[in-house]
């Protein structure tokens, strides 16, 4: 009498109770979870992630690192351009200096991570040229052969006119 049942009457009332038994029994198998195999491919998926990310910040901190002594040793020049133009006209060429080993912040250090050398010229009478290069130490070779900033101004002789 089943096959004599009229298929519209079937799709109002449902599938029927055979296929609600055969639904649950296939979830009870666990086709609803995760294989093995889906888990690992997940987590291959993230550890890549993770690598990329973790190269990518180290690349990052290494920029970070290369720019802040950049600028330490162009502050450094600076400073030094800086305590020239105070000194008197006569006095420059007491800044000539080659190769000195300093720290940070510009003072003499014999283990300092910078290497400063200073040269005074004259480029006219009454006009003193003064150029300041910062060595930089490279941390992998620990030598001074790589990357430098260098910083000159001019210094003018302004003697005072009588009236």
């Amino acid at each position: 009498m089943k096959g004599s049942q009229d298929p519209s009457i079937r799709r109002r009332i449902g599938p029927g109770i055979g296929h609600a038994a055969r639904e649950a029994h296939t979830r009870s198998k666990g086709c609803d979870g995760l294989t093995l195999v889906e888990a690992v491919v997940a987590l291959m998926i993230f550890a890549l992630c993770i690598a990329g990310f973790c190269g990518a910040s180290v690349c990052f901190r290494e920029l970070s690192d290369r720019a802040r002594t950049h600028y330490t040793a162009v502050n450094i020049a600076k400073n030094r351009l800086e305590r020239a133009k105070t000194a008197e006209f006569s006095q420059l060429h007491l800044f000539e200096e080659s190769q000195t080993r300093v720290d940070y912040l510009g003072s003499t250090d014999a283990s300092g991570d910078y290497r400063r050398t200073t040269s005074v010229s004259n480029a006219t009478e009454g006009l003193t040229e003064v150029v300041v290069t910062v060595e930089i130490k490279d941390r992998v070779t620990l030598g001074f052969d790589r990357e430098s900033e260098t910083v000159g101004t001019y210094i003018a002789d302004f003697e005072e006119v009588e009236e």
